[in-house]
């Protein structure tokens, strides 16, 4: 069985749950948000997600960019540095910027900043984000929103004894709250 590179039910839950991921990042205000497409100017380096966000008490939406990975890695920053002067290009807005890592790899953090100058020394872009640790979070705190958009995070975060209540916890909320259409891709994603 070929293994793809890339795990793609990441995009399945930013284009299905993308209120779910901002509420990872502690966005609760969204009133309304669509995924839009991702694939700005060049091809060769897309963000893993955009969102198009309605907040309370804004005017207009925001975007927020959503980036994960699986590991911290000091890569991030520049995937991250990519991601937001092609949105800027294609769209002249600056988006807010989400990064999740799903997994700790031994000492290694995300940056969640990063600086970059001018050969000559006369300009800089400097940028910085959120980051959030999933292990970090949690795992009851998400399970109490009984949102299933969510359940696929719960095995990442931060709980005590063994796994298996925690798991079928999730199975429950996916089972009684999910839309039927969606049901079956979110036990997919929660297993993978």
């Amino acid at each position: 069985m070929a293994k793809f590179r890339y795990d793609r039910s990441s995009k399945w839950l930013i284009e299905h749950h993308g209120d779910q991921i901002l509420r990872l990042g502690g966005v609760r205000d969204v009133v309304s948000w669509r995924s839009v497409q991702a694939e700005v100017v060049q091809p060769r380096q897309i963000p893993d997600g955009l969102l198009e966000v309605q907040r309370a008490g804004q005017p207009q939406p925001d975007l927020f960019l959503v980036e994960i990975a699986t590991y911290p890695d000091r890569r991030v920053a520049e995937q991250v540095m990519d991601d937001v002067t092609l949105v800027l290009q294609d769209r002249r807005v600056l988006p807010d910027v989400l990064v999740l890592v799903l997994h700790p790899k031994g000492n290694v953090e995300v940056a969640a900043e990063t600086a970059l100058p001018s050969r000559g020394g006369w300009t800089h872009l400097r940028l910085s984000w959120r980051v959030v640790a999933l292990w970090t979070l949690p795992a009851e705190d998400l399970l109490r929103t009984e949102e299933p958009g969510l359940m696929p995070w719960v095995l990442l975060t931060s709980f005590a004894g063994p796994p298996e209540p925690v798991f079928r916890r999730c199975r429950e909320v996916i089972d009684e709250r999910a839309r039927p259409e969606e049901h079956d891709n979110l036990l997919a994603v929660t297993q993978v």
